[in-house]
């Protein structure tokens, strides 16, 4: 923004709607996107092959969307990279269709960005529906590498009411500077395709904290999540999700992870581990072959780290931090 120009222009937004049998959700979802005080918003949906009519309801209640199609489900992170790498907008605010926005959701995430320019990313107060609970404040990491949302299930008690810098962003209603998604990308991939879907957020912080953007958490900025998949109910979730959590936990790890850092918590991590390996041996062995799965993976993860790590921007006392 110059300080000089006589006029202020507004930075346009793309918010990118990925839909699967998302049905239910979206005239909820889209009645907030249609009721924001910010303006110039562009919406891109892309769809993953639902059955239940998505598409053209999308189409219907908003005429100015571009949607398109995909054949079969691509998963959340390839959808998601289509619509941005078809959008040419200042901001992109990925968005679950379990999300319902207050009205001034964005303009409130963008004027922080506005104001803060070393940050690539910010993101708001998410509450159950309800407004009691709060679904997530900022996405974090400890030191055994397990991510979690800060006061996920708490009670707002104004507990997360001051705007701080987080680890990272859950992958729900985020808004993400065009100028940082283009400098951790790789080649065309903003999220890993690798990943698919599950800990894409995960991994798109970390990079981001590499490369040296800042993730500024806003609590002014409130949406209202009515998370499919939450923490605490694993045993809910498809094989194919649970399956991949496994898998994307490692190429998280093998991609971003620093050996100082690493070898540092080593024992909480390998503790960690043990105690997951159990746990699928004895009580979900549908997701074991997440592990030779991540290991046909890692000459391609190394690929991308390489290139992760040649852009790297900040030491390791810095990363240090944040695995808390």
């Amino acid at each position: 923004m110059s300080d000089h120009s006589e006029e202020h222009i507004v930075p346009s937004v793309a918010i990118s709607l990925v839909t699967w049998n998302s049905i239910e959700d979206l005239p909820a979802c889209l009645e907030a996107v249609s009721a924001q005080t910010y303006q110039d918003l562009q919406l891109v949906a892309t769809d993953n092959n639902s059955k239940d009519g998505s598409p053209e309801f999308i189409e219907q209640r908003c005429p100015d969307a571009v949607v398109t199609r995909n054949v079969e489900n691509a998963g959340y992170c390839r959808a998601h990279n289509q619509a941005i790498g078809h959008t040419d907008t200042a901001f992109v605010l990925p968005l679950n269709p379990d999300v319902v926005l207050s009205p001034t959701y964005i303009e409130t995430l963008v004027s922080a960005l506005e104001d803060d320019r070393r940050s690539g990313t910010a993101v708001g107060k998410l509450l159950l529906p309800g407004g009691q609970v709060i679904d997530g404040a900022g996405l974090a990491i400890n030191k055994s590498r397990r991510q979690y949302l800060r006061g996920h299930m708490q009670t707002d008690a104004g507990q997360y009411s001051t705007r701080e810098y987080v680890f990272g962003a859950d992958g729900a209603a985020p808004l993400f500077r065009r100028e940082m998604l283009e400098d951790v990308k790789f080649e065309d991939e903003y999220f890993d395709r690798d990943f698919f879907a599950h800990k894409e957020d995960l991994d798109l912080s970390w990079r981001a904290q590499l490369l040296g953007w800042r993730c500024l958490y806003v609590p002014a900025a409130v949406a209202y999540h009515d998370r499919s998949f939450k923490p605490s109910s694993r045993r809910f979730m498809s094989d194919s999700v649970r399956k991949h959590a496994v898998k994307n936990r490692y190429l998280a790890i093998i991609k971003n992870d620093l050996p100082g850092s690493f070898l540092l918590h080593s024992p909480l991590i390998l503790l960690y581990d043990l105690a997951l390996v159990g746990y699928l041996a004895l009580f979900e062995r549908s997701s074991m072959g997440a592990i030779p799965e991540a290991v046909r993976l890692i000459p391609t993860i190394l690929r991308k780290r390489r290139v992760i790590m040649a852009k790297r921007q900040v030491p390791n006392k810095y990363m240090h931090r944040w695995f808390t």
